[in-house]
């Protein structure tokens, strides 16, 4: 079990061009009109000129969500970034980080870049569809991926690039390429991964469905789709003399939603989300942790 805990976004590039002009303290504004400001899209209720930018408290405005350009970026998994043309190019600098998860991806193929002072440090790739990436099966296994199962039933894909050299100046470059359709991804989240302990083999996994499904007095069944989130359940074996710094750690982050890499080379252990855990000192060299995380919509 491994935890990524999210950096701090400090800037920022996309090649997902802006759906609607940014917001302009000096253009009048007519009523059903939308403008982009910090990242998310707004709606003009009433119509006035722009001497103030939108905001939640302002009764002429309503926020509609995030630009598609940063829905990658928010904290909800299923806003999705999503480029018509196959091609999503993310340049990001988040601080010191040595990984990144992507979530909700659909997707054919990744790349991830490490650039510091215009020099690259570390590059990684993988090929979503076919599991020999490398074109070595023992490459499979040693690239720094965390998993790279495709789900041909559901098109999508979870994954992590762990092992990332540290930089505090450094630029992440994300590549996503989806060959013969839009790609899309839900969550990108760099940071700091910290390894929690070993995840036992009966590991549970599913998902709380928000969907609506409704049977009539006559036996007809209605339905209405809505978002799903993941959940893990499981017992991680930690060490003993690690147990009070792991407890204060994860104390440190209980308001944070962290990324939860459950077991290697599985999509459906890594959950983007609050952990519930306790744990018990089970001996001198090793204790058992329970922890069950809750994904986010």
């Amino acid at each position: 079990m491994d935890v990524i805990r999210p950096a701090g976004l400090l800037s920022y590039q996309s090649n997902i061009p802006l759906e609607y002009p940014e917001w302009d303290d000096d253009q009048p504004v007519s009523a059903g009109a939308f403008v982009t400001h910090e990242d998310a899209v707004w709606e003009v209720l009433t119509a006035h000129t722009t001497d103030t930018p939108p905001s939640q408290t302002d009764t002429r405005w309503q926020r509609i969500g995030p630009t598609n350009r940063f829905a990658m970026l928010d904290e909800e998994v299923n806003t999705k970034t999503i480029a018509p043309s196959g091609v999503i190019e993310l340049s990001i600098t988040a601080g010191r980080i040595d990984a990144v998860a992507l979530l909700g991806l659909r997707a054919t193929s990744i790349e991830v870049r490490l650039v510091v002072d215009e020099v690259e440090e570390f590059s990684a790739s993988a090929n979503l569809v076919n599991r020999q990436s490398s074109g070595t099966w023992l490459g499979f296994f040693t690239e720094p991926l965390y998993q790279q199962d495709f789900y041909i039933v559901q098109g999508m894909v979870d994954t992590a690039v762990i092992d990332l050299p540290k930089y505090l100046n450094a630029v992440l470059h994300i590549t996503i390429i989806n060959t013969g359709g839009p790609a899309e991804c839900g969550v990108c989240r760099p940071g700091l991964l910290l390894n929690i302990g070993d995840t036992e083999n009966d590991a549970e996994t599913g998902i709380e469905d928000y969907s609506l499904r409704e049977i009539d007095q006559w036996g007809r069944l209605s339905q209405q789709a809505r978002n799903y989130a993941k959940e893990i359940s499981t017992e991680v074996y930690i060490d003993t003399d690690r147990l009070d710094f792991i407890y204060a750690w994860l104390v440190k982050l209980k308001d944070t939603p962290l990324v939860w890499l459950g077991i290697q080379h599985h999509s459906a252990y890594i959950v983007y989300g609050y952990g519930k855990w306790r744990i018990s000192r089970s001996g001198t060299v090793l204790s058992k942790m329970s922890i069950e995380v809750e994904g986010l919509v």
